[in-house]
């Protein structure tokens, strides 16, 4: 604002969610292409439920029976069910606006399945789960391929996953 623009909040906000609609607009294309079969769920660390709203309003946008699976990896006042479904339905109704040719659906608790138990003591705190993920992953397949999850998000999604 000091250099007269206007910020764009991306964490945890309707407009920051678009671009995971986009991400299953793009998910879409490649199940109809043939390239990979639709997939049955999505896990994905929940940290502002932005994420989780965009991919979840993606979903039900395009009809997929894909269900979303959050990880709670922040404080519960932040990452609970009621926030993902405002910020889904806003995510919708934003590109409604827009665009009249977006169906015209809501998101309800039934589209997604929140996972909690992972956070540990605070966001950003490692936890002995998360670290053995890590490490697990690490050993089967990051050393190999060259990569390696962190314990805040990927480390705690994985560690459900499992």
């Amino acid at each position: 604002m000091s250099i007269g623009g206007s910020p764009i909040f991306g964490i945890g906000t309707p407009l920051g969610s678009i671009g995971f609609i986009n991400a299953i607009f793009e998910l879409k294309n490649q199940i109809d292409e043939g390239i990979i079969p639709e997939p049955d769920i999505i896990f994905v660390a929940a940290g502002s439920t932005g994420t989780s709203a965009g991919l979840t309003a993606g979903c039900k946008l395009l009809g997929l029976k894909t269900k979303v699976y959050p990880v709670n990896v922040s404080r519960d006042i932040v990452v609970n069910p009621k926030n993902l479904i405002r910020i889904a339905n806003k995510s919708i109704k934003y590109l409604r606006k827009r665009d009249k040719s977006i169906p015209d659906v809501q998101v309800n608790e039934g589209d997604f399945d929140m996972i909690k138990g992972y956070l540990g003591s605070n966001y950003g705190v490692k936890t002995v789960k998360g670290q053995e993920a890590v490490d697990l992953v690490y050993e089967l397949e990051g050393k190999k391929l060259g990569f390696k999850l962190e314990t805040t998000y990927t480390g705690k999604a994985m560690a459900a996953m499992f």
